[in-house]
């Protein structure tokens, strides 16, 4: 079988076989490196999770590197096969031998440095997944499995070939088994199945063959979960596959280390809508920012905002009755701007009204409103004049979902919000609306690829603590920021833009 099918893998349905428990240093002839052979033979590859306690018995790195002179690629099965509980308990010492450890070693005995790891017995708890980041190291998982071919498991050839052939093999479909059972129950199935896939259109490559064949980014691979299948989407984007997704909140510990996202949300309270939000960006251990109006809260009073804040969120002022600072023109002379004594009710009036009826998340202490968004982008000097004296910054957005634009359809918003992944930058501040449904499902569908791209989600004024800006960096009247004149759109920049004469 000598046919190019890798100058053309796209003709092709692939298959990523991946085998634990290797290498097998006590079997003869070695399990490992017949089923090696076998791929090589049906010009193909596979990837096998090596146990370092294993391979540096005698023999077992002689193993790994033949797998690796027949194609096939090495990965990280863990040290010493433990499971979540025990990999939990371990010493720190303990638990990095087991984990950077095993890296070291596959590196040091095979030269082969290995990209992905599966712990024993798909082990996976929430320090197994921050040590993955940190070395930024996919976990694989399986779709489909051999069975229990594993040494001393009770499959037969006949009940793997069953398992394989009789599945819905989808094209990037990884393929869990193992290498190590002495009766050669694996190979002798293999030596079935290969051919018949074959002749069907499958060809089998290793991981790092499948993320490149697929178009997926190994550098921006979903880290807190376990990855089953790569795919081609029909619009020709890679989808990668995960399970057992797993959200951490260990970011905050070190935020430096990712790229802050505000997203912001004007017109609440309208509960229900607060709540699902609310609920949404606390799966992905973030909060944001609700920027909330009078006549709202009139409405809706404040149970669903306490429950905002609760939750990590800042709550905004939208200004008393939604009021624009101005009207009219100047060029038709009907101009007209809100007085100070309109703009103090608007604004400090609500402020008050808001304090008096939130608290922090004790109950006890005082909430304080600290942050400011005019109705329509519309400022005067006026109005900075009041906001300067309540000490609040005026936050507007460098980013917008355009969920208030009629220009706008939903697949024109999907498409803008896709396209921030990877270009929207540290410090950002988005623009949304609480009540728009569109907001919501779309951000329910892609929080995932941004959480995977390295970005996090939290509010206004914890962007502003982790940038290490303080109120009266900002508060007042700043330099024209972005084509928004007086307004910060991204705090990481906003203490370098300097207030006005």
């Amino acid at each position: 079988m000598n046919d190019d099918w890798r100058s053309h893998p796209e003709d092709f349905k692939l298959l990523a076989f991946t085998f634990d428990d290797g290498p097998d240093p006590g079997n003869t002839p070695s399990v490992t490196a017949k089923v090696a052979d076998i791929f090589a033979e049906h010009n193909g590859s596979a990837t096998f999770f090596l146990i370092g306690k294993y391979l540096e018995q005698n023999g077992g790195a002689e193993v790994a590197k033949y797998a690796l002179s027949k194609g096939s690629e090495l990965a990280s099965h863990s040290y010493s096969h433990l499971d979540s509980a025990t990999m939990a308990e371990l010493s720190e010492e303990e638990f990095t031998k087991e984990i950077d450890g095993n890296n070291q070693l596959i590196e040091e005995l095979t030269g082969y440095t290995p990209r992905f790891y599966r712990g024993g017995g798909y082990a996976r708890n929430a320090r197994i997944y921050e040590r993955l980041e940190k070395l930024n190291m996919p976990a694989v998982g399986a779709l489909i499995s051999l069975g229990s071919d594993y040494s001393g498991g009770t499959a037969t050839v006949e009940s793997i070939v069953d398992n394989i052939l009789g599945a819905e093999l989808l094209d990037g479909t990884i393929i869990g088994g193992h290498s190590t059972n002495k009766k050669y129950v694996t190979p002798d199935a293999l030596e079935i199945i290969l051919p018949e896939l074959y002749k069907q259109g499958y060809r089998f490559c290793t991981l790092s063959e499948l993320f490149e064949y697929k178009g997926a980014d190994y550098d921006t691979a979903p880290i807190h979960c376990h990855i089953t299948r790569v795919e081609t989407t029909e619009d020709g984007s890679p989808e990668v596959h995960t399970k057992w997704r797993t959200y951490l909140d260990s970011w905050k510990t070190h935020p430096e280390d990712y790229k802050l996202l505000a997203f912001t949300f004007d017109d609440g309270p309208s509960p229900a809508k607060d709540n699902r939000m609310v609920e949404l960006f606390a799966k992905y251990k973030g909060s944001a920012t609700m920027f909330v109006t009078g006549t709202s809260c009139k409405n809706y009073g404040y149970e669903s905002l306490q429950n905002a804040i609760n939750n990590g969120w800042d709550i905004g002022n939208h200004s008393m009755s939604h009021a624009d600072a101005y009207t009219g023109s100047q060029k038709d002379g009907t101009y007209t701007e809100l007085t100070y004594d309109e703009l103090k009710y608007q604004i400090a009036d609500f402020n008050a009204l808001l304090e008096a009826n939130l608290t922090m998340p004790d109950g006890v202490t005082p909430y304080e409103v600290s942050l400011y968004r005019p109705p329509q982008i519309r400022t005067t000097e006026t109005m900075f004049d009041v906001c300067i004296e309540e000490d609040m910054p005026i936050i507007w957005a460098l980013r917008d979902t355009y969920d208030w634009s009629s220009k706008y359809t939903d697949e024109m918003r999907y498409d803008n919000m896709k396209a921030g992944i990877g270009t929207w930058k540290d410090g950002d501040i988005i623009l949304g609306h609480i009540t728009k449904d569109i907001t919501y499902n779309i951000l329910a569908d892609l929080l995932d690829d941004f959480y995977d791209a390295g970005y996090r989600f939290c509010s206004v004024t914890e962007l502003m603590e982790y940038k290490g800006i303080e109120r009266s960096d900002i508060s007042g009247k700043l330099n024209n920021v972005d084509g928004n004149k007086g307004m910060v759109t991204n705090i990481a920049n906003a203490a370098t833009y300097g207030k006005a004469e």
